[in-house]
């Protein structure tokens, strides 16, 4: 998911462009923080183009999942509506998932990729099996921070539960998941709650 970062960005509503046609995006009020127009750009335009119309990328051109899901942007009063930024990229994200299965499976052969994909149902489905609190491991110190094992525990309760009901995933609830930091127990490595989380949502839009 896109994100800003902690950080606005200096030039302020100096640094404010012209909107885009490419793009199609709204902004914030002038006195309001939004993402800043020339980081949102720089990702979006290469990939959707800059004339009026020309808003469906070509799916060679796509990166990968994971690059648009971990996008962030820093902030700019002025900028560009965060929600709507994030609603681009989502969709995008999307497309990238399926032109990546795409592509794999035609490289790997209709039964290699479905076995591929069955040890990765596998491999997360049993980790989404386990019991609270035992779920993900602890950070290697009581002192180094986390996310709060409850709070990502739900989480896998959810997605679990609509699994055994055979319904897909949300994977924008997945995909929109924030977590408390915690510290000291009941904490999980924020490392390997992120990368389970990436992993199930690739698998979720692979499969939809």
């Amino acid at each position: 998911m896109s994100t800003a970062a902690d950080t606005p960005d200096a030039e302020g509503t100096a640094g404010a462009q012209a909107p885009q046609d490419g793009l199609g995006l709204g902004r914030v009020a002038s006195r309001s923080w939004g993402y800043r127009v020339a980081d949102v750009d720089a990702l979006l335009l290469p990939l959707l183009g800059s004339g009026p119309g020309d808003d469906e990328p070509d799916d060679s051109v796509l990166p990968e999942p994971e690059t648009l899901r971990t996008a962030t942007f820093r902030r700019q009063r002025g900028g560009y509506i965060p929600a709507e930024v994030d609603a681009a990229i989502d969709r995008l994200e999307d497309r990238a998932a399926a032109a990546h299965a795409r592509r794999r499976q035609a490289e790997d052969g209709p039964q290699a990729w479905d076995d591929r994909m069955d040890r990765r149902l596998e491999q997360i489905y049993g980790r989404l099996r386990r019991p609270s609190g035992h779920r993900f491991r602890a950070p290697s110190s009581a002192s180094t921070r986390g996310y709060s094992a409850r709070q990502v525990d739900e989480l896998c309760e959810t997605v679990l539960t609509e699994i055994d009901r055979q319904q897909a995933p949300d994977a924008d609830m997945i995909r929109r998941a924030v977590f408390d930091p915690a510290y000291g127990q009941d904490v999980y490595e924020e490392n390997q709650v992120d990368a389970f989380l990436d992993a199930l949502v690739d698998l979720v839009l692979i499969l939809d």
